[in-house]
């Protein structure tokens, strides 16, 4: 059983890191085996398919690990806070591609995965009392209900996703979800960042 574990999961990190850096289209699973060392006999016996790597991330999206709400929760700035959590709970499958994410966004419609359904976990326990406190101390300025916020800003990043999946990546998805929520919680401008800041301030940690 534990060898049987170590060899799935090594199949599954590879694809992985090749889905990251070249799309999901562009690798075969012979680039999968060659990477792994392993035979395809070995790949099918663990899996059926290409596609059936992508059951991994048909789950909701976790809440961020330990280490990365340690991130969050360091920031000087509630929105920046927000920003962060947002944009780390889709980066896992955006990392990978337009390719991809239209692939988990059909298995969603055919089966219904509630993957892109973040309010069932625990990510409104958190996102909430940020916004509530961003709200409080005039970073945000939308004073609409908060937990409503939250939904509205998931549909609305989801939204700009399935664009990009359309538009086949052709355009920048995290400034669009940056630029959207921005727009959505009226955030004050002096609280108000670039991308090329925010990263700039991660890459220090």
């Amino acid at each position: 059983m534990g060898k049987t574990n170590t060899t799935q999961k090594r199949i599954l990190d590879i694809a992985d890191e090749l889905f990251s850096t070249q799309g999901f289209d562009s690798v075969s699973i012979q680039d999968i085996c060659d990477k792994a060392n392993i035979t395809k006999t070995t790949f099918y016996y663990y899996f059926t398919s290409k596609e059936s790597l992508l059951d991994q991330y048909l789950t909701p999206p976790e809440v961020a690990s330990y280490d990365i709400l340690r991130l969050v929760f360091s920031m000087d700035s509630y929105w920046k806070q927000i920003w962060l959590l947002t944009d780390h709970t889709l980066k896992t499958i955006t990392d990978k591609g337009s390719d991809f994410l239209s692939l988990v966004i059909k298995a969603n419609l055919s089966r219904n995965c509630q993957t892109f359904q973040p309010l069932t976990n625990d990510l409104l326990n958190i996102s909430l009392p940020l916004v509530q406190k961003a709200q409080a101390a005039g970073e945000i300025r939308n004073q609409s209900d908060a937990e409503t916020l939250v939904e509205v800003g998931w549909l609305q990043i989801l939204g700009y996703c399935t664009s990009w999946c359309f538009q086949n990546g052709e355009f920048d998805l995290r400034q669009a979800k940056l630029s959207s929520l921005e727009t959505l919680y009226d955030v004050a401008p002096e609280y108000r960042f670039t991308l090329e800041e925010i990263d700039e301030e991660l890459s220090k940690y």
